[in-house]
């Protein structure tokens, strides 16, 4: 394949626009295949001979391999491209989904779930690589619509394919699944040739060790990742098998409740930008709410089935446990008018053509080059910094703290001084 150099700048763009799309199908495909298994599948691999057990690690493996890959893939994004990471995950996910339906014994199913998961969770940072790429100046926008098809996959996962199920067998309805996305595999590889840009060296792991010291951010990743994971786990494996044998309701009754799960996140994700605003960009609160949420949900669940479990009581439960399954997808900016800013001592007000907001120390913004930015030096302003550089690529107008960008910030810095 030509390298991505070769190939006029607009060519390359509309044929990676093409392959973004082709990546957000694959990632809608990876969550369907999240919530197969065991959830909708649960009745037909106990008749297979398998276990509780057994089948319950038939979904940790696929889990852990999409962690995994995502904590490995995402720190290395920038080296090896968007493009070519949706190569690599999509490959592993369309063979692993088109494997797994075809063997009947639990390490192989096992190894293909593995391989799936791995894929899946490859495909997520190649998307999000993409439209970093793609769209620096509305990453948000873009990445929260590629966010809420996933969560749509997780809809069509539950009920709408417990139909398919009965109408195909568990079987052939996963084989579809597979052959579709092994369909959209050949279709990228045809859009691939010029967009495969060269790797760039120079990535390590310390980025991980630094946010791992920084104990503000690994006490938010630490509740993030418990409230996600507990969503989770009652979405693809304890939600419907704990409603159909606590409550002896149908399949269709079970999947329904998770399908409510899924449409009460997705559309959690969407409007996290206006529950900000209701609380006032109070971030700090709102993420207390969401841990109220699913720790009332968690008692009432518990509370449910110590005594006489109650469908009802846990619908509602599991309802609070997916309120904050989509709190965490990118939110929207606030854009707080520049005459309420009240800066306080050794903070900074800075303003561009489109928000106004308050560095604090230590803070960093990354402004693209054209973009025309002002700041009022107001109170005790100390210990600020500006560089000013050139690069060959966009990049979007960005406030933040994380120790991430901070650790190459500081690079910068000891090379300047």
């Amino acid at each position: 394949m030509p390298p991505a150099d070769a190939v006029p700048c607009d060519k390359i763009n509309r044929k990676k626009k093409q392959i973004l799309i082709i990546g957000i199908l694959l990632y809608f495909l990876a969550s369907v295949s999240k919530a197969n298994v065991p959830g909708t599948i649960f009745k037909d691999l106990l008749a297979l001979g398998l276990d509780s057990t057994a089948i319950s690690s038939l979904a940790a493996s696929y889990t852990y391999a999409y962690a995994i890959s995502q904590l490995l893939i995402g720190i290395y994004s920038d080296r090896y491209g968007g493009v070519r990471l949706l190569l690599i995950g999509g490959g592993l996910f369309a063979i692993g989904s088109l494997g797994f339906p075809l063997f009947d014994q639990l390490l192989t199913m096992q190894f293909f779930r593995v391989i799936t998961g791995a894929g899946a969770g490859v495909i997520f940072i190649g998307v999000a690589k993409l439209i970093s790429d793609l769209y620096p100046e509305r990453f948000t926008i873009v990445f929260g619509i590629a966010l809420f098809v996933g969560f749509c996959g997780v809809m069509a996962g539950t009920a709408p394919m417990v139909k398919l199920v009965r109408l195909l067998t568990w079987r052939y309805a996963l084989l579809l699944g597979g052959a579709v996305s092994m369909v959209l595999m050949v279709n990228m590889i045809f859009l691939c040739p010029g967009t495969i840009k060269k790797t760039i060296t120079g990535q390590t792991l310390a980025p991980l060790f630094s946010l791992l010291k920084n104990l503000p951010m690994l006490r938010a990743c630490v509740a993030a990742a418990t409230l996600s994971g507990l969503y989770h786990a009652v979405l693809s494996q304890i939600g419907i098998i704990s409603l159909m044998d606590g409550c002896c309701v149908s399949t269709q009754s079970a999947a329904a409740v998770m399908l409510a799960m899924s449409i009460f996140t997705a559309a959690n994700s969407v409007l996290i930008g206006f529950l900000l605003k209701l609380f006032r960009n109070r971030r700090k609160l709102l993420q207390m709410t969401f841990n109220v949420c699913a720790l009332t949900g968690c008692l009432l669940a518990a509370w449910s089935f110590c005594h006489s479990p109650s469908f009802r009581l846990l619908a509602v439960a599991y309802l609070l446990i997916a309120f904050p399954g989509g709190g965490f997808s990118p939110p929207a900016s606030r854009k707080p008018a520049p005459g309420k800013i009240k800066p306080r001592r050794g903070r900074l007000p800075a303003a561009d053509a489109e928000q106004s907001f308050i560095l604090d120390p230590g803070d960093y913004w990354l402004i693209p080059p054209e973009t025309r930015h002002k700041f009022s030096r107001t109170g005790n302003v100390q210990n600020y910094i500006s560089i000013k550089f050139i690069s060959s690529f966009g990049c979007a107008a960005r406030v933040g703290h994380d120790p991430v960008c901070r650790y190459y910030l500081d690079r910068i810095r000891a090379v300047i001084d």
